[in-house]
């Protein structure tokens, strides 16, 4: 019991950061489940690739073995 008197704020503050912690990662799980992208995009569900596969293909390909 002395323990736990001695290390009443360090427990405090461990057990307040878990549950942030264990609340962001059950968001994130429920937001994936939803279709809904990390990001905040709201275009798509996926939109957040999208526009990184969009960004290159408008990109010419460069051929490093010219010579």
């Amino acid at each position: 019991m002395e323990f736990i008197i001695k290390n009443a704020g360090t427990i405090t503050v461990s057990v307040i950061l878990i549950a942030i912690i264990a609340f962001i990662i059950i968001r994130l799980i429920k937001n994936k489940k939803a279709g809904k992208c990390h990001c905040g995009c709201s275009t798509c569900p996926h939109s957040c690739l999208h526009e990184k596969n969009v960004s290159n293909k408008n990109k010419i390909p460069v051929n490093k073995n010219k010579k």
